[in-house]
């Protein structure tokens, strides 16, 4: 059977592909540009599923953005390549293109001598040629950066820590901050959070001390009336003891 060529694999490489029922066998080009081209249509065809053209992109002011590429971008740039850092098209098409020029014979001989990164596995190897070929026509046809875009920078760790996507962009971003703004910020924060504190404690404690005055008032209020009305309740019975104790003057003589 007469095998598929694919320019996206490395030159001599076979593989057996199941499609359905059917097994195609595949032999490797390692053609970069040939790659590329026909991953092309993937990105700008108007019938495509997997278009971009048709995904409403803002305009970029790439004179002044700066763009920072973490996960794959990193690892398509570095496992093999070794081009971490920043990115440079024209740059990492030429290591592209001779890395898919090489066989899969010297291809897996260097794999085994480590001469990759010690991220790069089997995998990594054998689809670099493929992956390279496909982050290049996003990053270009896609999301439309210009060729000579030069403040691109692929990472992968910050502070020692793998990081991803936006969220990485923005951590990577702040390491720039000077630490004594970062700091004065904090103190700025942290001062308004009491000022505040403050504020609510001294309203409740003001409004806490009417209550107590207020009460004490009460209380003070009460007890007057009731001092007030002790002799009033005490007189009749003190003159009705009188009268059943001693006897008045006009019923002795009476007697």
């Amino acid at each position: 059977e007469v095998p598929v060529l694919d320019p996206c694999l490395p030159m001599g490489l076979e593989e057996v592909v199941d499609k359905g029922r059917q097994a195609m066998h595949v032999r490797g080009q390692g053609d970069w540009r040939s790659c590329a081209e026909q991953l092309r249509p993937l990105l700008a065809g108007d019938n495509s599923s997997g278009s971009l053209s048709n995904s409403y992109q803002a305009s970029i002011d790439f004179a002044n953005s700066e763009f920072f590429g973490f996960s794959e971008f990193y690892y398509c740039t570095d496992d093999v390549l070794r081009l971490g850092g920043p990115y440079r098209s024209s740059t990492f098409t030429h290591a592209a293109q001779d890395y898919c020029s090489l066989s899969w014979s010297v291809l897996l001989q260097r794999f085994h001598d480590k001469l990759y990164s010690p991220h790069a596995d089997l995998h990594r190897v054998k689809y670099q040629c493929f992956k390279s070929a496909w982050m290049h026509q996003v990053l270009h046809e896609g999301f439309h950066f210009p060729k000579d875009y030069s403040s691109l920078h692929t990472v992968q760790l910050l502070y020692d820590r793998e990081v991803q996507w936006t969220l990485g962009a923005i951590l990577y971003k702040t390491r720039f901050l000077p630490l004594r703004d970062i700091q004065r910020e904090s103190f700025h924060q942290s001062h308004s959070s009491w000022i505040h504190l403050s504020f609510v404690y001294n309203h409740y404690l003001f409004f806490g001390c009417i209550l107590v005055v207020t009460l004490a008032i009460g209380l003070y209020l009460l007890r007057l009336r009731r001092i007030h009305h002790q002799p009033l309740q005490s007189a009749p019975l003190d003159l009705l003891w009188l009268e059943e104790v001693v006897p008045l003057p006009a019923q002795e003589e009476g007697s």
